[in-house]
């Protein structure tokens, strides 16, 4: 009975969020896009060290990257084990409705409170806490898996074909289609 009325609270606060999200959309392709956000939720280190590539690609490309990356257990990174441009959070930042909780992690806080060009959810699969920091984040553009709450989320929804890592399909994805919306706008 709880995890109903928890789902309904949920399914409450994205539409919300989503009816005051006042931002202007446009279609914008990696190339276009200046300030990159990207959320992932950690699942092994094979992906994560694609995840590292890619973030480094792009910001050799002058791009400012950000990525967020939630970790399944109870501890974030130590300092040191962590990359630039990467900010970390558990489930302990999030309330009993998914959503992130205000001003309790401090990187979270900010990777919240970035307006980007253009934003990729890198997660394999569906859960309710991605949906939210997708629906809280602010950008003109958003990119994300295919499941019913990400159409009502994302501007692209894409589904990559199912391999061993897939952040590596899901980049093969993203370079496919997004220098289609190079240089769109909306």
């Amino acid at each position: 009975m709880f995890d109903k009325v928890r789902i309904w609270f949920w399914q409450r606060n994205v539409r919300s969020v989503l009816r005051h999200n006042k931002t202007s959309r446009k279609l914008s392709g990696l190339t276009d896009a200046y300030r990159v956000g990207i959320y992932y939720v950690y699942r092994n280190e094979e992906e994560m060290n694609s995840l590292r590539g890619f973030v480094t690609r792009l910001m050799q490309t002058g791009k400012r990257v950000k990525a967020l990356v939630y970790m399944p257990g109870k501890e974030t990174p130590k300092p040191e084990a962590k990359d630039a441009g990467f900010a970390f959070f558990v489930k302990r930042d999030l309330d009993w409705k998914f959503f992130p909780q205000e001003e309790l992690n401090p990187e979270l806080d900010a990777f919240l409170d970035q307006d980007y060009d253009l934003l990729i959810d890198f997660s394999s699969d569906f859960h309710y806490t991605d949906v939210a920091i997708m629906a809280t984040c602010v950008s003109h553009m958003k990119v994300g898996k295919f499941s019913p709450w990400n159409l009502k989320v994302n501007d692209l929804c894409l589904a990559p074909e199912p391999n061993e890592n897939y952040v590596e399909g899901f980049i093969r994805v993203l370079e496919t289609y997004l220098p289609l919306f190079d240089g769109g706008q909306k």
